[in-house]
């Protein structure tokens, strides 16, 4: 997009909705679970920084034959946004793979670069359940005053957050 950061709750929403098509075309084998708790929907993101996570939790979490999990949620506080993805892991053989397979890469390349030394990512593969957990600090002063924040905000933001978390 053109946009470096979007709302929030725009991003919730379309996350939703794709969820809910995604939903339509699983059978009974599958469970989708899907929490969206955000206390401050004010709040600024990344576009679409989340679709490619969630959309392969349905290409590789899905199995028409076999029991399938997705779960997904995402909570946040007035500052703090905690993204999990869990689902079952059927990876695709070669001949039934399709894209380029670089969506985690680009993903984490895209974090790196607007939320850098602001996010915490793990991934993991643990009895057949790939698990996702990201948690990003995103601007207080984005939704306290409406603007982005400078780089010279990054540590008063830490002091701020430090005294929050410790309080």
């Amino acid at each position: 997009t053109r946009h470096e950061t979007v709302p929030l709750k725009g991003e919730v929403e379309f996350m939703q909705n794709y969820i809910d098509l995604m939903k339509l075309r699983c059978n009974e084998k599958t469970t989708v679970n899907c929490q969206l708790s955000i206390a401050n929907y004010q709040l600024d993101i990344a576009p679409l920084l989340f679709i490619s996570l969630i959309e392969n939790a349905f290409k590789h979490g899905v199995s028409s034959g076999r029991d399938s999990q997705i779960d997904i949620s995402m909570s946040s506080d007035d500052h703090l946004l905690t993204f999990v993805c869990e689902n079952t892991n059927y990876p695709k053989d070669d001949q039934n793979r399709s894209g380029s397979g670089i969506g985690i890469e680009n993903t984490k390349r895209r974090l790196e670069l607007i939320y850098k030394n602001r996010y915490t990512w793990e991934q993991s593969l643990n009895d057949n359940i790939y698990h996702v957990f990201g948690l990003f600090r995103l601007s207080i002063f984005s939704c306290i005053w409406g603007r982005k924040a400078s780089s010279g905000d990054v540590i008063l933001n830490v002091l701020i957050l430090f005294a929050l978390l410790f309080h």
